[in-house]
């Protein structure tokens, strides 16, 4: 009784919180007991979503594949993702490690009848999470 806590995140020792809500709280502690004191801790998240929409006509879906390169090594896709009969793509989390990604759009539609250009975005996982549209227009 009589006390005055300061209340905070340790400065080291805590790389698994992000931050924490209010930043600095005073408790002031009387005869009673206290009650309504809340302190809201966010956990540091490791992940990065990675979600994305094609425009372009629905018989063209069954021949799209939404391709994840690392880096600006596009001879191997790290994951893939059919679109099937959805104009609206997801890939599992990725690691949020600030690195480079190469997002490509891929079609079995034969060259010989249809000419079209593959889109292809580049971004970096940095935030929490990266929305792409991808356009593919065949003619």
């Amino acid at each position: 009784p009589g006390c005055v806590y300061h209340v905070q995140l340790k400065a080291e020792g805590n790389d698994h919180i992000e931050r924490a809500l209010p930043h600095h709280r005073i408790i002031e502690v009387g005869n009673n007991d206290i009650d309504d004191v809340n302190i809201i801790v966010f956990r540091q998240i490791n992940q990065f979503d990675l979600s994305g929409n094609v425009i372009t006509s629905s018989e063209y879906l069954p021949t799209l594949w939404v391709k994840l390169y690392k880096g600006e090594n596009l001879d191997n896709p790290i994951q893939t993702v059919s679109l099937g009969q959805s104009l609206f793509f997801h890939f599992p989390p990725l690691l949020r490690d600030s690195e480079n990604y190469v997002v490509l759009l891929d079609s079995t539609l034969p060259r010989s009848q249809y000419d079209y250009v593959l889109p292809q975005v580049s971004f970096t996982a940095v935030g929490y999470h990266k929305h792409i549209t991808l356009i593919f227009n065949p003619t």
